[in-house]
């Protein structure tokens, strides 16, 4: 279904991966990476979620507040329930 998600991380957090999580059959995607998410290939079956898991260091620098938001991008006509 080519859906997107794009996260630039925070500066802040270094040593950065990720993994992704898929359920339902036939539900794909890239599995892992590093540095910020920017996939768009994600394919998800009827009623299946992906759920990415993001592993880092905060820079010992860094102050203030830790702040993130992650897009999602979809097709016309595909639904969308539940957090994006």
């Amino acid at each position: 279904t080519d859906i997107g998600v794009a996260d630039p991380l925070p500066v802040s957090l270094t040593g950065v991966t990720w993994t992704a999580d898929y359920t339902g059959t036939g539900s794909t995607g890239p599995a892992a990476g590093t540095g910020d998410i920017d996939v768009a290939n994600i394919s998800l079956a009827a009623g299946g979620t992906v759920v990415f898991t993001v592993t880092g260091a905060i820079d010992p620098s860094a102050a203030g507040v830790l702040s993130n938001t992650a897009t999602v991008a979809v097709p016309g006509g595909v639904p969308v329930s539940g957090p994006t």
